[in-house]
């Protein structure tokens, strides 16, 4: 029988195993790294929570030692304090209050002047009916003070006024305004000037009562004062005051500055 020679067996290789990794003395490392980075980290930490608390102090101590106009803003937006009872807001009378009338007054002063024999200022005067009925027999006093005659000011808001209207048809509807052209005056030898840096300076304030009736029984006040000056022609710098030692002077941009109110 004729058949194929038998191939002789090939041997079969077997692959050694890998040989373990030697062992080091640094493998320790791999486990301190970690710790190492945690520790570091809390010192990072440490450390700028220190510097934001020394950083809070040193704006706490500047802030008190600036003026209060000077001082920075605060981090929160403050809570707005919430407005008197005896000052409405404009439209609308005071929560719980009674339907009557209250009147805002303001004054828009036109020119001022200063001469040998008197003070003067010309100005608008407005009177607006903020409240819900309307106000009759309505009755204005006004006075010229030197602007540091505080104690006569507060006596003049506060004291009496007669007891009957020039007009006593005229009635003011709420929403409504009442504009008069008006003038008031001190006399020279009641002004006082303020010497500063040699000049004399005169800074008047202007005050005001206005009375008035309403429904049957009913009587309101309002009372309030105005600092007046020159106007500045930048509207952030203050008002000027007028001059003296420059003899007879007419003054034709004015302002004024609110003072005290009272409203009852």
């Amino acid at each position: 029988m004729t058949g194929s020679a038998a191939q002789p067996a090939q041997p079969v290789t077997t692959p050694a195993p890998a040989a373990a990794p030697a062992e080091t003395g640094y493998s320790w490392l791999w486990l301190g790294v970690p710790v190492m980075l945690g520790l570091l980290a809390l010192a990072f930490f440490r450390r700028r929570r220190g510097l934001a608390e020394r950083d809070e102090a040193d704006r706490g101590a500047l802030a008190g030692a600036l003026l209060p106009g000077e001082r920075p803003a605060p981090d929160e937006r403050p809570v707005p304090p919430a407005a008197p009872e005896e000052m409405p807001v404009a439209g609308a009378a005071p929560a719980g209050a009674a339907i009557r009338p209250w009147l805002e007054v303001d004054i828009e002063p036109d020119r001022a002047a200063s001469t040998q024999s008197e003070a003067s200022l010309n100005y608008m005067l407005v009177v607006t009916n903020v409240g819900d009925a309307p106000a009759r027999n309505i009755r204005i006093d006004t006075r010229m003070f030197n602007a540091a005659d505080e104690q006569q000011i507060a006596a003049f808001l506060g004291g009496p006024i007669h007891r009957h209207s020039g007009s006593p048809h005229v009635s003011l509807p709420p929403g409504e305004s009442l504009r008069l052209a008006a003038e008031i005056a001190m006399k020279a030898e009641e002004v006082r000037g303020i010497e500063l840096q040699g000049r004399s300076i005169f800074v008047p304030s202007v005050a005001i009562n206005v009375a008035y009736d309403w429904a049957e029984e009913g009587e309101g006040r309002t009372s309030k004062s105005w600092l007046v000056g020159r106007k500045a022609e930048n509207p952030a710098a203050r008002m000027g005051a007028f001059r003296l030692d420059l003899g007879p002077r007419i003054y034709r941009s004015v302002g004024r500055r609110d003072g005290k109110r009272v409203m009852v």
